[in-house]
């Protein structure tokens, strides 16, 4: 008896997506297998209730256990009532069946509670246990009660009734003709009447069958097998399994083999090919049976075409992924495409866009004309939009009038603009409606994701604020998701003001992380206003490809040791002021000026703006980046230097440029850029005594900054923010 047989046969459909409640389930399962095999090889009555003892005992700390588990999310709960009480039911029924033992054979008896073992706890686990456990795992998810409930039945009502018929009818059909055929081989000396039902079954069953000797060669089919294969009974006597194309040749085949080598059978989905060369697939479980010594002698295989349960597992997996009246992708099948453009992000670089699109005034066409024309009119936009889509694009309907394209490829983001134009303007024909015409249009928000960690979810939820953002602004546009600031970078300006600083800013990064985000830097003639130590300088020379740098500096100092730079050849060090730019007319791609508009003399910041838009190509951007009069280390810097009035003139000049038209604002962005010094000694060296300005102290206050410079100080030195305003430039086309 060191054969093992099962005819409880365990598969990945049966696992509830709880770990615990899986690993009893399965234990349940081998104990059921167990009490068939001594049933099978008819164990004496002590063996057989020793068996059935554990196993109740077993399923008694298997519901305690699972109640227990399921009762933290739905305590006192009727779902929960109900399970309960299923499963006193279950023990109560078992108790009485093993009752029957005293007026009954023992073989009949057990016989009678394997069947209802194997098929109770078969059709518990599909339709009880995966229920419920699908609501305590919506609500480990962070769903309510109710929510979890509903997620739960609508899973369960699309597509397990389906499922867990075709498996139970399966597992009745597998179960019964193991069981039936183990007590044959191991019985055969029984009565005739045994062999004639025997060969009765073998002859009738549905399922197609085929016994072969130990080379695998067929010695016998039944009509079933004929009727799957178009092969006739003579034909396939005497024929190798592996000459008929039946998934059981070839190098794919090997693991088929191995299993019953090692196992003594093997079950699963293979594709034969019958006689008229159509291929099909098929659920085979294919056996070994051994003598008394262990050897193979014959090979037992049964199968049945499942074509019509794999057509409706792909309608299945269809309706999961693709929304039913658009046959667009879901949020499932977005979430999954959206992951793996973030990962092709982060492998080859690049950026991808995620644009969450609301159509606006969808609800007056459904009151007007009806739901039925609000559907024609979600079928005639998405045509539209996917129409004006690349191929490697994605438009998604997430539910009503919501939808959100994943624009991938992009090295730029302003690359996806014209996209996102076009889609607005196709969006906005008007589409036919029997004999009316019923216009709408579209409201964009756009994130962008091109490093880091962020999250699928969090990208949508980015683009979805910047959504709304369009619709409080107006609709019928689009902009781009910023933390702080309600985006700028619309078609038409979404707001004409300017702000110079906003009520919060969360988000902290170098600045290296914010320029690079907003400009295509390689192969561009590039010009920075005031490059002090040249350190940003080195990182835009050194950071692409095809760059060409012209660094301005007023101070002589500065730019004595900027002649000293010998590494970077494609920098050229110039001393001049922003004021008068010694280049000509249209000539860069770029201007920076990094906090330096505010060192520029009050008089003079204007005709700064003016010299900007001058040597700026049309259609060249200038990124003008201004600390803002907030934060720790301002608190610090302005105990012996207060900026506030400076930053005040530099904020206005832009401003006044901006209104004059000067130059076109393209958007505002605020976030924290980190700083940090070792001690005292770098903080001095690097602020003190910086060259472009004289500072003063007398030694009070030189004491009191240093105080309160100390306030800061930890094991890694001095941390501080600085807020940064940034905002954006374009001289006209």
């Amino acid at each position: 008896m060191t054969d093992r047989h099962e005819i409880f046969l365990w598969n990945d459909n049966f696992e509830t997506g709880i770990p615990a409640i899986d690993e009893q389930h399965k234990k349940l399962v081998d104990l059921i297998n167990e009490l068939a095999m001594h049933l099978a090889f008819q164990a004496n009555t002590l063996t057989l209730e020793k068996v059935f003892t554990e196993l109740t005992d077993y399923a008694r700390y298997h519901f305690s256990s699972e109640e227990a588990l399921i009762r933290q999310y739905m305590s006192d709960d009727p779902m929960l009532l109900d399970h309960s009480s299923s499963h006193r039911s279950f023990e109560e029924k078992l108790i009485r069946l093993k009752n029957k033992t005293t007026n009954q054979p023992s073989e009949e008896v057990f016989s009678e509670i394997l069947s209802f073992l194997s098929h109770w706890l078969a059709v518990h686990i599909l339709e009880s246990d995966k229920h419920i456990a699908k609501v305590a795992l919506a609500m480990q998810d962070g769903a309510s009660l109710e929510e979890a409930k509903i997620v739960a039945r609508d899973e369960m009502e699309t597509w397990m009734t389906v499922l867990v018929d075709t498996i139970l009818a399966m597992y009745d059909a597998l179960a019964s003709r193991s069981l039936q055929l183990m007590r044959e081989i191991n019985q055969r000396k029984k009565a005739e009447e045994k062999l004639r039902l025997a060969a009765s079954v073998y002859e009738n069953t549905l399922e197609a069958m085929f016994i072969a000797d130990s080379k695998a060669v067929i010695i016998q089919v039944n009509p079933a097998f004929c009727q799957y294969t178009g092969y006739g009974h003579e034909e396939v006597i005497g024929k190798s399994l592996r000459s008929l194309h039946a998934g059981l040749e070839g190098s794919s085949a090997a693991k088929i083999w191995h299993s019953v080598a090692t196992t003594g059978h093997w079950r699963g989905e293979v594709h034969n090919r019958n006689k008229d060369g159509e291929l099909t697939p098929e659920w085979l479980t294919l056996s070994a049976i051994t003598d008394d010594q262990g050897m193979v002698t014959h090979y037992v295989g049964l199968f049945s075409n499942i074509t019509q349960l794999v057509q409706r597992q792909h309608k299945l997996e269809h309706f999961a992924h693709f929304d039913i009246l658009t046959g667009l992708p879901n949020r499932l099948l977005l979430t999954d495409r959206l992951d793996q453009a973030i990962a092709k992000v982060r492998r080859d670089g690049g950026h991808c866009a995620v644009c969450y699109l609301d159509l606006d005034n969808f609800k007056r066409v459904n009151d007007t004309y009806g739901h039925a024309a609000g559907d024609t009119l979600l079928q005639e936009v998405s045509a539209r939009v996917k129409n004006v889509l690349r191929a490697q694009d994605t438009l998604a309907r997430l539910g009503g009038d919501e939808f959100v394209l994943l624009i991938e490829g992009l090295a730029h983001p302003d690359e996806c603009r014209p996209l996102i134009e076009r889609v607005l303007k196709v969006v906005e024909e008007p589409v036919s409606i029997g004999e009316h015409q019923a216009t709408v249009s579209a409201s964009i928000g756009i994130d962008f994701f091109s490093s880091g960690d962020m999250k699928a979810h969090l990208i949508l939820n980015q683009a979805d604020q910047a959504m709304y953002r369009v619709k409080q602004a107006g609709k019928s546009n689009y902009a781009f998701f910023h933390p702080e600031y309600p985006d700028t970078s619309t078609a038409q300006s979404l707001h004409n003001s300017m702000i110079l600083t906003p009520p919060l800013i969360t988000h902290t990064c170098p600045e290296r992380d914010i320029y690079n985000s907003l400009l295509a830097l390689d192969e561009k003639n590039i010009l920075e206003l005031g490059c002090g130590r040249a350190e940003i300088t080195r990182a835009i020379a050194t950071d692409g490809y095809g760059r060409r740098l012209t660094a301005l500096e007023v101070d002589a100092i500065q730019h004595s040791r900027h002649q000293a730079i010998d590494d970077l050849p494609n920098v050229d060090f110039i001393m001049a002021g922003a004021e008068a730019i010694p280049a000509p007319d249209n000539h860069f791609d770029v201007v920076f000026m990094f906090k330096s508009l505010h060192h520029v003399p009050l008089n003079q910041m204007s005709q700064a703006l003016l010299e900007i838009r001058r040597v700026l190509k049309p259609g060249g951007m200038a990124y003008i980046s201004e600390p803002i009069f907030a934060g720790d280390f301002n608190d610090l810097l302005k105990l012996f230097h207060n900026e506030e009035q400076v930053r005040l003139a530099a904020f206005e000049a832009v401003r006044g440029a901006v209104d004059a038209g000067t130059l076109t604002l393209e958007r505002q962005t605020f976030f924290n850029t980190p700083m940090q010094f070792e001690n005292f000694a770098d903080f001095e060296q690097k602020i003190l005594k910086v060259t472009h300005t004289e500072h003063r102290l007398s030694d009070a206050l030189y004491a009191q900054v240093k105080q309160k410079f100390s306030e800061h100080m930890s094991p890694d030195g001095a941390r501080f923010t600085m807020p940064i305003r940034v905002d954006l430039l374009r001289k006209a086309p």
